[in-house]
């Protein structure tokens, strides 16, 4: 059977594993052409939630595969699916590990996106800026969208960020850290997650003092 003709929907299936399993072939045998395939029909509505959910799942196996594709992806960030949508969102986040420049290069749209879309859209886009922040010539750049980001956050996400921000943050953006912490963190009322940001808070806090 052809790619296609191997997707959950094309099988009349409501469950994921024969798409995770296609990915995963794909991968293994470097199925070049089934890419292909699968990125030709992102424009079939009923194959695009299958054919998105694979290309997800090579990316995060091979993230180098779909690297070339990040054009497509990019342009998938407007579509009027929310699944299409988070799914090149999640595509790109891939990507950018291993070709961080495309990401530094789009990260107007990235944003944009990222502001417009939904949970998942933002948790991706953030793991995106994450992942550039790792590299010093964009750090500064992008440590300052990062903080951006954390204070538009959603109260249920903002832990996360602030946990994701503490592996990549650089000592002489502690005070902003701690800044942006406390004007959001008043404003969280699950008290599981205020823990969470404050934990972090104070960890900050210990650094600070010790310079």
């Amino acid at each position: 059977m052809s790619v296609i003709e191997s997707l959950s929907t094309s099988l009349k299936l409501k469950v994921q594993n024969p798409n995770i399993a296609i990915a995963k072939e794909i991968v293994e045998t470097n199925n070049q052409a089934g890419i292909l395939e699968l990125i030709e029909a992102l424009s079939n509505k009923k194959l695009a939630n299958d054919c998105i959910k694979v290309l997800n799942e090579i990316g995060y196996l091979n993230p180098k595969l779909i690297e070339k594709y990040a054009n497509v992806f990019l342009d998938l960030l407007s579509h009027k699916e929310n699944r299409l949508q988070w799914g090149a969102m999640t595509a790109l986040a891939e990507i950018t590990k291993v070709n961080p420049e495309f990401a530094i290069t789009h990260l107007n749209e990235i944003i944009k996106a990222s502001n417009e879309g939904s949970v998942i859209t933002k948790d991706q886009a953030f793991n995106i800026l994450v992942e550039l922040a790792k590299t010093d010539k964009y750090y500064n750049q992008v440590f300052s969208l990062m903080n951006e980001q954390l204070m538009i956050a959603p109260n249920n996400q903002f832990p996360k960020y602030v946990e994701q921000t503490f592996t990549v943050y650089k000592a002489e953006d502690c005070e902003v850290f701690i800044k942006t912490i406390e004007l959001k963190i008043v404003d969280i009322d699950v008290e599981s997650k205020r823990k969470r940001a404050d934990k972090i808070l104070q960890k900050l806090k210990k650094e600070a003092a010790s310079k």
